[in-house]
């Protein structure tokens, strides 16, 4: 794709982020706090990759990953709930497995759309993303989902066999937009209902 370029895609966009960070930033060292957030990185990237997700952006404690671009396949809301649900049952292994009480709980949302995709920016700095409604609502309903707890929309509920299990659907009011979005929800490990 040359620079600058973009091109219209169905993507799937995956928001990831840590619940309570700013209290922990507030109590640790700023070096323990930069491990935690590795063992978390560490932990949901191979995840996301596998899955043929793109890492767009870490966003401080937050990942925003991009699934059907560049890699193209037409399963890519279901390799995003996938990979979303893999990384819920990591943080509950690294949970279980930890010897301290400073713990990462991680929120996601997970929203299908249009969207233009490509490298955006300028010479000095440019990078490959996905612009697009899909984005926003992904990122606005990803800060409603609870520690463990997978959000996804109507459109990728769609996209997933039908038997599995999921709450809802319920509708919620999104920061920033006037009409209600149809939500599904999946706790995962000792969290879940």
């Amino acid at each position: 794709m040359p620079v600058g370029a973009g091109q219209r895609r169905q993507v799937t966009i995956f928001f990831a982020d840590c619940r309570g960070f700013s209290a922990l930033a507030e109590k640790l060292p700023p070096e323990e706090l930069v491990r935690l957030a590795n063992r978390y990185f560490g932990a949901c990237m191979p995840i996301l990759l596998r899955h043929d997700g793109c890492i767009d952006k870490l966003l401080g404690d937050g990942i925003m990953a991009v699934f059907g671009a560049p890699i193209v396949r037409p399963d890519h809301a279901a390799q995003a709930v996938e990979a979303a649900i893999e990384v819920q049952r990591e943080m509950e292994r690294l949970a279980a497995a930890s010897q301290t009480r400073e713990l990462v709980e991680v929120g996601i949302a997970i929203h299908t759309g249009e969207a233009i995709v490509g490298n955006v920016g300028t010479a000095e700095v440019m990078d490959f993303t996905a612009f697009g409604d899909v984005v926003n609502v992904a990122s606005r309903l990803q800060a409603l989902a609870a520690p463990g707890e997978v959000l996804v929309t109507e459109q990728v509920r769609r996209a997933l066999p039908s038997d599995e299990k999921w709450e809802g659907p319920r509708s919620v009011t999104l920061r920033g937009r006037h009409e209600p979005v149809s939500v599904y929800s999946r706790r995962i490990g000792k969290r879940s209902a």
